[in-house]
């Protein structure tokens, strides 16, 4: 019983796993489809959330995807 009811517990702690980084990447991504008014299937959309994201998460691979952009 008291197992069940960490597991249940459980479900609502914080995630470890998901940082900072990702939920601001996430939040800016979701403000600039909005504020773009435009599909985000749209090309150069997808490549400025990309760019915007890999800042956020992983600057230090940045260069990476300024090369392949």
């Amino acid at each position: 019983m008291i197992a069940d009811l960490k597991k249940q517990q459980s479900v609502f702690a914080s995630r470890p796993d998901i940082s900072v980084a990702d939920v601001k990447a996430s939040y800016l991504i979701a403000n600039d489809i909005a504020l773009a008014s435009k599909p985000y299937c749209e090309g150069e959309i997808v490549k400025t959330c990309i760019l915007k994201a890999a800042e956020i998460v992983c600057c230090e691979k940045l260069k990476f995807f300024l090369i392949l952009a």
